[in-house]
């Protein structure tokens, strides 16, 4: 048997709905399944038809120390953080629609009376109660904005994938090249997911694919790492781009690539190009990119009075040999005012690209 054990909620004038029917969430253990939704039958609209789905749950306790109880001054309040993930996808046939759900709410806030009584006890009955951790920060509106609780329907999307041809309609992510022009890419080893909202297209055949995708920024709202703590809502950016490769012989791979940036704003633009070989000597493979950017700016003169880029542009190029069990990667790279396409985010700002490092995780080999 299981118990899990939560701090009491003390009565409140204000409504604690939200936060009640998170604690209920968060009594389910973390788990992952899979449900076979109907069998194979041919006709059928569940004909094989599985569903995902995968939870996990975070409690923090963060505890202050006085360090030094000579100075008159009170350590932080203490207080609880509980985040919940839920990931639910259903397949069936072609299809894939799925979703991730995310709750963060913290423990004591000052919606409970026990804890604005012990607050105006420590500072006096004319101070205004501040929470210890207030989960939501600037731009929430309506009943969100008092209460301790952020739930975010997050990464909702429907997938068709075939042979050929596949689409995506709601959150969807994407890269063209390494990364140089647009990233949008989930990064689970720094908590980091930033997706678009909108749609993308993808056809395949043998000699060229080409990608049509336009969507608004959507980076994830509620960590499971860092400290949720003054979650701004922040305005989406809206992107448009394209990619066109094509492969004229086997080991060989010519792209061609153009984003549009902040189109509903002060549009940016990004065109560029890559060339890869692989398998030489089924030992080495060379890849190199090369990215102009031309940056828009609400008052152009003035951002040229103030110094600001008005275009950038950059060049990267890899080479990788394998020998044996060992892999050896040289890169050489360029930049120059090639990375300042950032927006605010609620957790850390959003990059609308990524330039490559030498960790794995950043290397698309043409291997395979």
């Amino acid at each position: 048997m299981t118990t899990h054990s939560f701090p009491r909620l003390a009565r409140s004038s204000r409504s604690s709905l939200p936060a009640l029917i998170a604690l209920v969430v968060f009594l389910v253990p973390s788990f992952s399944q899979a449900v076979q939704l109907g069998e194979e039958r041919p006709g059928s609209l569940l004909s094989g038809a599985t569903m995902n789905v995968s939870e996990t749950f975070y409690y923090k306790f963060n505890l202050f120390l006085d360090d030094n109880k000579d100075d008159g001054i009170a350590p932080p309040f203490s207080f609880h953080e509980f985040v919940n993930r839920t990931h639910v996808d259903i397949r069936f046939g072609r299809f894939t629609v799925g979703g991730q759900f995310d709750i963060a709410a913290a423990l004591p806030h000052c919606g409970l009376d026990s804890f604005a009584a012990t607050y105006a006890e420590r500072h006096g009955d004319d101070a205004s109660c501040v929470s210890p951790n207030a989960v939501l920060g600037d731009g929430w509106d309506g009943s969100l904005r008092n209460e301790a609780v952020l739930f975010r329907p997050e990464k909702i999307f429907l997938r068709y994938k075939s042979r050929h041809v596949d689409f995506e309609v709601g959150d969807f992510y994407a890269a063209f090249g390494r990364g140089i022009a647009l990233s949008f890419v989930k990064r689970p080893e720094v908590d980091s997911d930033n997706s678009l909202l909108g749609g993308r297209f993808d056809l395949r055949t043998k000699p060229l694919d080409l990608t049509l995708l336009a969507g608004l920024t959507n980076p994830q709202e509620v960590s499971m790492e860092l400290r949720n703590r003054g979650t701004d809502k922040v305005e989406a950016s809206l992107l448009a781009g394209a990619n066109m490769m094509l492969r004229p012989h086997r080991n060989v791979a010519l792209s061609a690539h153009g984003v549009g940036y902040n189109l509903t704003e002060s549009p940016s633009w990004a065109v560029g190009g890559t060339a890869a070989v692989s398998g030489i000597g089924d030992a080495v493979d060379l890849f190199a990119e090369a990215d102009a950017f031309f940056y828009g700016y609400a008052d152009r003169s003035a951002a040229e009075a103030a110094g600001e880029p008005l275009r950038g542009y950059a060049l990267y190029g890899s080479a990788t040999a394998y020998v044996g069990a060992m892999t050896l990667l040289i890169e050489a790279k360029r930049y120059k005012d090639a990375q300042r396409l950032v927006a605010p985010g609620p957790v850390v700002p959003t990059q609308f690209t990524q330039a490559p490092t030498l960790s794995p995780a950043s290397q698309t080999q043409m291997r395979g």
